[in-house]
Parts: C-alpha cells; structure tokens; sequence
C-alpha cells in the first residue's frame, strides 16, 4: 500500500497499532510515508512516550525540529511525558521554556505533565520555571505541588 496517497489512513494506523503496543508496525508505516504532517510525528512520539521509551521519543522529536516541522502542543504533552518518565529534569526544562519560542499556548495538561517532570523526580526547586510561566491559576497544578510536597516529605 502506497501510504503517501493515504496520509489520514496511515496517521490512523500509526495512532491505533501505537496504542496496541505494537511499536514495530507503526514505525514502519511512519518511516514509509512520504509527506509526513505534524499528525505522524506526534502519534509516533506520543507512542514512545506511552510504552516508556522516551528516548526514542526525544530523538523523534530532535529529528522533527531538524527537519523544519514545526512542533504543537499535542508535541509538547509526547515530549513532557517522555521526560517525565524517563527523569529528564533539565532537558524537560528546556522544552517547557521553547514552548513560547514556538507559540504554544501552555495548558492545563503542559503544566501538569511538566510539574511531574520537575516533581516525581524530586527536583522541586525547578518548578519554579512554571510560576513566572502563569502555573499557579491552574487549581490542579498547585493541587499536584502539594502532592510531591507530601510524597518527599514522607521520605518517598
């Protein structure tokens, strides 16, 4: 199957065999298509992402931003959860601040992912960043401060 003429369909596929763990096909049918769109690079990462292998994720988006495609807030929510997982403090940081560089309206979702970064890997000093960022009119993100705040005062 030529996937160039099917872009919405391989996007599907790489979306759908990502979520069914199966890492092998989806990268196969990315790597086949000729006119990827922001859609196919952020399935494919959000699909490292999701089954812990946030490396491949990173390099992924590296070679997206090498390749002049320019990264969106469904890139930043792969990314932040790659480094989440994968304990990526500083590199974390310096994807939360290129958000404005490339005009991502930060959300709700992008605070919370990179308060996880900063937080579960207890380095809560970092979360600073956030709060000139605007963090703190989320509830939630303040809700989940408090949280790492008890799991490293419990000693966890």
């Amino acid at each position: 199957m030529g996937f160039d003429s099917y872009l919405h369909i391989a996007n599907v596929l790489i979306s759908v065999y990502c979520k069914c763990a199966n890492l092998e096909d989806a990268l196969y049918i990315f790597v086949n298509i000729g006119g990827k769109d922001i859609v196919s690079w952020n399935s494919m990462i959000a699909g490292y992402a999701r089954h812990g292998l946030a490396v491949q994720g990173i390099e992924l988006f590296e070679r997206m931003k090498n390749q002049g495609v320019k990264p969106d807030a469904i890139t930043f929510l792969g990314v932040s959860s790659s480094c989440w997982h994968a304990g990526f403090v500083e590199r974390g940081k310096n994807y939360f601040n290129s958000m404005v560089k490339y005009g991502v309206k930060l959300e709700l979702d992008h605070y919370s992912c990179f308060m996880g970064v900063f937080g579960l890997t207890y380095k809560l000093q970092r979360t600073g960043c956030c709060w000139n960022q605007g963090a703190l009119c989320y509830p939630c993100a303040v809700g989940e401060l408090v949280c790492y705040c008890e799991v490293l005062g419990s000693g966890g």
